[in-house]
């Protein structure tokens, strides 16, 4: 599924970062094909100035038709909130 098809930012699950240096929410993406105890995410993704950017990838880049492979774990690590607030994401099928 590609990012932009996730609903992240139209749910309001995930919020957009001020720039690369202050990321609020970040997408870790897992490769499930080498197997491995607490390994590193194959790519770190966030949201910024209205596309999704890639960690260590040039800023002018727009990764949202990046796809996220079929049985690839991910994480959705939220940034602090003030209030504590939860976030509820519902990704609805499109069939």
């Amino acid at each position: 599924m590609k990012l932009n098809d996730l609903g992240l930012i139209d749910s309001g699950a995930f919020l957009s970062s001020p720039n690369q240096f202050n990321r609020v929410d970040q997408l870790f993406v897992f490769d499930n094909a080498a197997p491995g105890i607490n390994k590193a995410p194959s790519a770190t993704y966030y949201y910024s100035g209205g596309a999704w950017r890639k960690f260590g990838q040039p800023i002018t880049t727009d990764f949202g038709n990046d796809i996220i492979p079929a049985g690839a774990g991910f994480i959705i690590r939220k940034g602090a909130t003030a209030t504590g607030a939860t976030s509820f994401w519902k990704n609805s099928p499109t069939y």
